[in-house]
């Protein structure tokens, strides 16, 4: 049968390109097909569409009806690379070909989610997508991806130059954290700290105790978002591995304590 997602790739592109050049997520979003709309933060509601309770003041919590987290499926795989454009590529980066170097970015993004999603169901994987929306329209504006990987190769910088970092494995040690993503439209109002609880709400149905992920050194707004949800720093690249084209990265950890019910009942 044909793949439900592969035929729009080259709507996916000019979508994705589209996010850079609207001055909004909506006006980005009514580009496409399928018009959507991200409603600004407005009075608090009586009850949080969400999988975790409400557990910031201000802003945060009176936009919780909003939105809502959900399990991602393979169909969410476009929006999924969109969204990881938007947050970790800046267009003024790429001064020449600029749109046919977003292009390719999104579409490099989308098939390595596509074949992880494939690779999981195939081989049993533990492997999962969370995605938050909004409620009023069901537009996708924020996105992670948890994984299982081998422990060891968390610590071993060399190990990016073959992905076996983070290569799914079955059964592995070490639940892993990564491409945590939201729209530039829709941040400081606690989507992206309800997606990492999420996420490690699943990390303690897989029955692990910790979760771990990479920030890149020097990236002081995602060392204070972690920072505040109780992520320590285990290790940090050696400056060397930057003469290898290699990111300097820090790995966290954070112990999961109780289950997952537990942790939603707090």
């Amino acid at each position: 049968a044909p793949d439900p997602v592969m035929p729009s790739l080259s709507h996916a592109f000019v979508l994705s390109a589209s996010f850079h050049r609207a001055p909004s997520l909506r006006s980005a979003l009514a580009s496409s097909s399928r018009p959507a709309r991200v409603p600004p933060p407005r009075r608090a509601a009586p009850t949080r569409c969400c999988t975790a309770p409400a557990r910031d003041g201000g802003a945060k919590a009176s936009a919780a009806s909003l939105y809502r987290v959900r399990q991602g499926v393979q169909e969410d795989a476009k929006e999924f690379a969109f969204i990881c454009v938007d947050s970790f590529l800046n267009p003024e980066d790429f001064p020449f070909f600029r749109e046919a170097f977003l292009k390719f970015a999104a579409f490099e993004i989308f098939m390595g989610l596509y074949l992880r999603f494939k690779d999981a169901a195939k081989n049993n994987i533990n492997h999962s997508v969370i995605v938050s929306e909004t409620t009023a329209s069901g537009a996708i504006i924020g996105v992670a991806e948890l994984t299982e990987v081998k422990k060891p190769n968390l610590f071993k910088p060399l190990s990016r130059f073959t992905a076996s970092a983070t290569t799914l494995v079955r059964g592995g040690d070490a639940a892993y954290l990564q491409n945590l993503a939201v729209l530039s439209a829709a941040r400081r109002v606690g989507i992206g700290a309800e997606i990492v609880r999420a996420c490690e709400d699943e990390a303690r149905r897989w029955e692990h105790d910790e979760m771990w992920l990479h920030i890149q050194v020097g990236n002081d707004g995602a060392a204070r978002f972690y920072d505040r949800l109780g992520y320590e720093v285990v290790q940090k690249d050696p400056k060397w591995v930057k003469f290898l084209g290699l990111e300097q990265l820090e790995l966290r950890s954070k112990r999961l304590s109780g289950t997952a019910e537990e942790a939603a009942a707090q």
